[in-house]
C-alpha cells in the first residue's frame, strides 16, 4: 500500500486533533498517590502485554519508551502518534462507588532522529499523559440535613528528551573478515575463516519533565436549609519534577539451535535455525523537586437562584514543599527470528513505597509488573499480500498495583492482541516500510470481594509510524 505525504499529513492532523481532547475520569483509585497511571508505551508494544525492555525491530523502524538505549537501532526518522478509546467500569459492593466511564485522549507523540549513523547515534523526544485524577462522590449527613461533595480533577504530563548511541559492534571486525573471505575463494586457497557472530552494544540517557496538578474540592451544603451557609475549600497540588533514566542494550545475532525430526523410514532429519538474541534493562530515579499547595475556603448562602457574594472563611495560602517521585528499574530478554516471529519477557520494578508528597502520599506499595508478549508475520516481508505480510502481536501483562484498597494490594491482570499494518513512503527511489498500528487490551485490577471494587476495561488503541530520511545526508558512490 502506496501513501501520500499530503495524506499522511492530514492524518495527523485529525488524529491530533481529536487526541488532545481532555480525559474524564471516573474512578475512587485516582484520588490516590499522583492519580490513575497511564500506559506510557508504543501501540506495538502495548500489543504484545508491554514488553519493551529488550525490544528492537526487524525493521529498524520501530523502538520502545521504556529502555531509552533501545532507540540507537533506528535507521530513519520516525514519527510516531497514538490514541487511545476504551471504556472503564468500575465495579464496587458499594453503590455509590460504581461508574462507568470513556477513556479517551492522546497517548503518546514522539519523533526521534539519526543523528550519525556510523555511532548508532540518535535522538528523540515527545510527550505524553502520566497520570489522571478525576472522582467525584457525594456523602449524607444528620437524615439528609447536611451533604458534603468531594470532586478530584486535574492530570500529570510527561515531557521527555532522549538520546542514544552504541558502545561496541564487531561489525567492522566482520566485515574485514568477508572481505579476506573473498580473496581466499578467488586464490583458491583451502584456508578457512571462522566468522563471529554479530554481537553489539548500546547506552541510552533519558530524561523527563513531569507537570499537572491535582484539584481537590471540598463542598458542604444544607439543601433544605436556607439560613445555614455553603461552605466551599479548594485544595490545588502544584505539581513540577524531573526524572531521569538510564538503560543498556546487548544483542547478538544468528544463535543457532537444531530440530530434529523423524521420518517414516526412521530417518532423522536435522534442520539448523537462527534467532537473534537481545537483553535490555533500565534504571530511573528522581531529583528532589519543588511543589507548590494553593488552599482558600469561602462561604455563601443560597436563596433560591440567587448566590450571596462569597466571604472569605480561609485566606488563600501557599505551602511550598518537596516530593520525588520512586525509583523504578527493569529488565527483559527477547527471541527474533527475522521477519518470523518474536517472543520475550519483561519484569518492571517501581519504589512507590519511598514516594512522599505532602496530600498525595498515602499507603503505597512497590509496584512489580510482568509482560509476556510477542509477534508473528504469516508471509515474508516482500510478500505481495497484505495481510500477509501485517505483523500479528499478542501477550499477557500481571501487575502488584501500588494501590492498596482495604489494606490489601490490587493485583491487575490484562490480554493484548494487536495488528501492525505496513504502507510504503517512496522517497528518492527508495522505498521506506511504515505502519498503521492497531492495538486491544482487556482486563481488570482488583476484586469485589477482597477490595470492595473492581476495574474493568477494555481498550482499543491506534497509531500511526512514519519512516522518513529528513536530516539525513546521502552521498552518490
Amino acid at each position: 500500500m502506496h501513501i501520500s505525504k499530503k495524506a499522511l499529513f492530514i492524518i495527523i492532523c485529525v488524529l491530533g486533533t481529536v487526541g488532545l481532547k481532555a480525559q474524564d475520569i471516573f474512578s475512587p483509585l485516582s484520588t490516590k498517590g499522583v492519580g490513575q497511571l497511564r500506559n506510557q508505551a508504543f501501540v506495538h508494544n502495548l500489543s504484545m502485554g508491554g514488553v519493551g525492555n529488550a525490544f528492537t525491530h526487524w525493521d529498524s523502524s520501530f523502538y520502545s519508551l521504556k529502555n531509552p538505549a533501545t532507540s540507537s537501532y533506528l535507521k530513519y526518522t520516525t514519527i510516531d502518534f497514538g490514541v487511545k478509546t476504551g471504556v472503564n467500569q468500575v465495579v464496587s459492593a458499594n453503590s455509590e462507588n460504581t461508574g462507568v466511564y470513556d477513556d479517551f485522549g492522546l497517548n503518546y507523540l514522539s519523533m526521534a532522529m539519526v543523528l550519525d549513523k556510523s555511532k548508532a547515534w540518535t535522538t528523540s523526544f515527545g510527550i505524553a499523559p502520566y497520570s489522571a485524577f478525576g472522582y467525584n462522590t457525594t456523602d449524607s449527613y444528620y437524615d439528609g440535613l447536611k451533604q458534603e461533595e468531594h470532586i478530584f480533577s486535574g492530570g500529570l504530563s510527561d515531557l521527555y528528551f532522549n538520546t542514544a548511541f552504541r558502545l561496541y559492534t564487531n561489525k567492522p571486525a566482520i566485515r574485514k573478515l568477508y572481505e579476506q573471505q573473498a580473496s581466499l575463494r578467488k586464490k583458491k586457497s583451502d584456508s578457512v575463516l571462522t566468522i563471529p557472530r554479530l554481537k553489539s552494544l548500546s547506552a541510552g540517557v533519558q530524561g523527563n519533565y513531569i507537570f499537572g496538578s491535582k484539584s481537590y474540592e471540598h463542598n458542604i451544603y444544607y439543601p433544605d436549609e436556607t439560613d445555614l451557609a455553603y461552605v466551599q475549600t479548594m485544595n490545588n497540588y502544584l505539581i513540577r519534577g524531573f526524572t531521569y533514566q538510564l538503560g543498556l542494550h546487548y544483542k547478538i545475532s544468528n544463535l543457532k539451535f537444531q530440530t530434529k525430526k523423524v521420518k517414516d523410514d526412521s530417518t532423522v532429519v536435522t534442520k539448523d535455525h537462527f534467532v537473534d538474541f537481545e537483553a535490555g534493562g533500565y534504571f530511573g530515579s528522581s531529583a528532589n523537586n519543588r511543589a507548590k499547595l494553593s488552599r482558600f475556603a469561602t462561604s455563601f448562602f443560597i436563596q433560591g437562584t440567587s448566590i450571596t457574594v462569597p466571604d472569605t472563611v480561609l485566606p488563600k495560602q501557599n505551602t511550598n514543599g518537596s516530593f520525588k517521585l520512586p525509583n523504578n528499574a527493569g529488565f527483559g530478554i527477547m527471541f527474533t527470528k527475522k521477519d518470523k516471529w518474536k517472543l520475550g519477557v519483561d519484569v518492571d520494578y517501581t519504589q512507590w513505597s519511598n514516594f512522599d508528597y505532602t496530600g498525595l502520599n498515602g499507603t503505597l506499595n512497590d509496584e512489580l509488573t510482568v509482560s509476556l508478549g510477542g509477534a508473528i508475520i504469516p508471509k515474508s516481508s516482500n510478500s505481495d499480500k497484505f495481510f500477509g505480510r501485517s505483523e500479528y502481536r499478542f501477550g499477557l501483562n500481571y501487575r502488584q498495583s501500588f494501590l492498596n484498597q482495604n489494606e490489601k494490594q490490587l493485583i491487575g491482570y490484562s490480554g493484548t492482541f494487536g495488528i501492525g499494518m505496513p504502507f510504503n513512503i517512496n522517497y528518492n527511489n527508495k522505498s521506506i516500510r511504515s505502519s498503521v498500528n492497531l492495538g486491544f487490551e482487556l482486563g481488570s485490577l482488583g476484586n469485589v470481594t477482597d477490595h470492595s471494587l473492581q476495574e474493568q476495561f477494555y481498550a482499543v488503541y491506534l497509531g500511526v509510524t512514519i519512516d522518513e530520511f529528513w536530516f539525513q545526508r546521502f552521498r552518490e558512490k
